[in-house]
């Protein structure tokens, strides 16, 4: 073990050399240059409160590797200056061409950016859907933004005036906890091939209208995107109603396909036809538009037939009966994805909401139900807290969602871990031990392992004294606990 650490030591690297390193090339002003330096001297000084609130981030390494490539091909940062007379314009602006930002002096806004600025990883979880790729950028940005934002090195404090999509970055933290997006060992479609939303197909669905619900939150104009798609699903179901005229649609576009693919062979297996068609389509073109040679002439034939050819496979599968119940299935469920959304007024979709937050719950639920691990129970405790006290807008937070599966979540883990005797039991009673613990979990104390609890009486009242280490963190009261396990006026701590 002391081996492994003497060779850990020796393989450190010295990041804020290799920063300066990287900015004696760029002709950055000497104040971004001290704040890059200073960014980098936050990640480093909160990165351990940072793992420990959130538990799966990224190595450090990984992390500062990953920004130096970052900072290395931008080419250029400017600071905004805010005046009386600009205070209502936008500071923050990307420039992605340009490979340019333009930030107000703060590192958490420059850090921001510069992912905003990021090209998508080959390795990172990707989707062809446009507004997915948009909510995973902004989401990781955020995400990334937050170990300088949000920690000190000594609190944990979360300024949602700084986050750019306050739902954005609730969506892509309720999927962060059960997939840990930031993960690099294996690049996978969010949709189509992660193992945990193939199994709970609800959530799956939940997310998409999430992100839909993002993307209109963001431009109104992805309101007539969404109608039209509902519009153009519409007709195709209705010419799936009827299978059998849908199957002689298939069949008789398959057979024409197969014509023009058979004309195309006969064009390119006779020379003398080859070059008839080809003076044929020339005459029919502009001067500048002509096809310069008989052999890319040949060229041009042989991508339409490959083309054709794809085409074709695709209706030989859709000619299948069970593939024409599965496209079916597909699109009928879309549909009602679709429609479930309230595009009259998509800032009420709390329904969506609800059960978006039910399904993430569920599958933490049967997670955690399938362990009995000390270490991941603990684990399981920081993020149950991180999720309750993560902003949905402005005025809520999840905790704030009246769902009796949040309630039976982190009620079934406090009595677990006490039952495992990793946290001391506080009342005898279940339902009281979890109202006093949970109430405890609501205060952002970074190392809930050092806290410590005191009861005592006070005006009638039993008031537990919250203690991280030594400092008093604060304290809750109540008019009365059933069945009190521990004894007044002496700290215990909450873990054992």
């Amino acid at each position: 073990m002391e081996k492994d650490k003497i060779i850990s030591k020796l393989n450190i690297k010295d990041y804020n050399k290799e920063l300066e390193d990287i900015l004696t090339q760029k002709s950055f002003s000497e104040d971004v240059k001290n704040l890059l330096l200073s960014m980098l001297y936050k990640i480093e000084n909160s990165y351990k409160d940072y793992k420990k609130i959130k538990v799966n981030v990224p190595a450090k390494k990984e992390m500062l590797e990953e920004l130096l490539e970052i900072i290395k091909n931008v080419n250029g940062i400017k600071l905004s200056k805010i005046t009386d007379e600009n205070k209502n314009e936008k500071k923050d602006i990307v420039l992605e061409e340009e490979r340019k930002i333009i930030a107000i002096p703060r590192e958490s806004r420059i850090l921001y950016l510069l992912y905003m600025l990021k090209e998508e990883s080959t390795n990172s979880i990707y989707s062809d859907d446009p507004l997915v790729k948009r909510f995973l950028k902004q989401g990781k940005a955020m995400n990334t933004a937050e170990l300088v934002r949000d920690f000190d090195g000594w609190s944990w404090n979360v300024n949602i005036d700084e986050l750019d999509n306050i739902f954005c970055n609730f969506i892509y933290q309720s999927i962060n906890i059960l997939m840990n997006l930031d993960s690099n060992e294996k690049k996978q479609d969010l949709f189509k091939e992660t193992p945990l939303l193939i199994k709970q197909k609800k959530l799956r669905k939940t997310l998409n209208q999430m992100i839909i619900i993002n993307a209109i939150n963001q431009d109104k104009k992805e309101i007539a995107n969404v109608q039209k798609e509902i519009k153009e699903i519409g007709k195709e179901l209705n010419k799936l109603s009827d299978g059998d005229k849908y199957l002689e649609r298939i069949t008789n576009k398959r057979i024409s396909l197969e014509k023009k693919v058979e004309k195309i062979d006969k064009i390119l297996n006779n020379d003398r036809l080859l070059k008839q068609e080809y003076i044929k389509t020339n005459e029919k073109l502009d001067q500048n538009k002509r096809i310069f040679s008989l052999s890319d002439y040949s060229e041009i034939l042989e991508d339409e037939k490959t083309k054709l050819l794809e085409e074709l496979e695709e209706y030989y599968e859709k000619q299948n009966p069970d593939n024409y119940l599965k496209e079916k299935e597909k699109l009928l469920e879309r549909y009602n994805m679709l429609t479930e959304i309230n595009l009259d007024d998509t800032n009420n979709n709390n329904d969506i909401i609800f059960h978006f937050i039910k399904d993430i719950v569920y599958v933490l639920t049967s997670e955690i139900m399938a362990t009995d691990n000390k270490k991941a129970i603990i684990e399981y405790i920081y993020k149950i807290r991180y999720y309750k006290l993560l902003q949905i807008d402005a005025e809520t937070k999840v905790k704030d969602i009246k769902s009796t599966n949040l309630f039976n979540l982190e009620k079934s883990i406090i009595t677990k871990a006490c039952n495992l005797k990793i946290m001391n039991i506080l009342s005898k009673s279940v339902n009281e031990n979890y109202k006093i613990v949970s109430k405890i979990l609501d205060k952002r104390i970074i190392d809930l392992e050092k806290v410590q609890i005191e009861a005592v009486k006070e005006d009638n009242k039993i008031v537990f004294n919250i203690y991280d280490d030594k400092a008093i963190e604060g304290s809750i009261s109540f008019t009365k606990v059933e069945e009190l396990n521990i004894k007044y006026n002496k700290k215990i701590p909450l873990f054992i």
